[in-house]
């Protein structure tokens, strides 16, 4: 699945990069050209937790309220500018907030990919590589918050 609509800055500019005794390079695109990796990804998943049959993707999704939370949770709620608010402005807040959420959690998945990433590449045996680990488990989860 190409990330190119995705983000404001091309993906070219978003590469990072890791000094230390491995470098390890990320560029979050997950385009043709890694079908290999793609197919030990794929392997990997039957040995842990698969996304594409664990998660129920049939479910709709509520796009004023995307992760179906109550508005208390939400900090200004109860308060004289809540009430302010019309409804549309309510749902635009909502569905702004609960965004940031889920990215600020995607981000925290993307940087433990990275750090799980640098422990498997200073792995010397290509089977202890290859085995579930949880590098595996940081990319799925990564997978499904995009």
């Amino acid at each position: 699945m190409t990330t190119q609509k995705i983000y404001q800055l091309p993906v070219e500019v978003t590469d990072w990069k890791f000094d230390g005794a491995t470098e390890i390079a990320f560029n979050w695109e997950y385009d043709a050209g890694s079908s290999d990796l793609l197919n030990l990804y794929e392997k990997g998943k039957q040995q842990q937790w698969d996304t594409s049959t664990r998660l129920d993707w049939s479910q709709e999704l509520f796009e004023e309220n995307p992760m179906g939370m109550g508005d208390e949770t939400i900090p200004i709620y109860g308060t004289p500018f809540w009430d302010k608010m019309t409804e549309k402005e309510r749902n635009w807040l909502r569905f702004n907030l609960q965004c940031h959420s889920i990215c600020q959690f995607m981000h925290g998945e993307q940087g433990a990919l990275i750090a799980t990433a640098k422990i498997v590449n200073t792995v010397a045996d290509m089977n202890a590589r290859s085995t579930p680990h949880p590098s595996e488990d940081e990319a799925r989860t990564s997978k499904v918050k995009r």
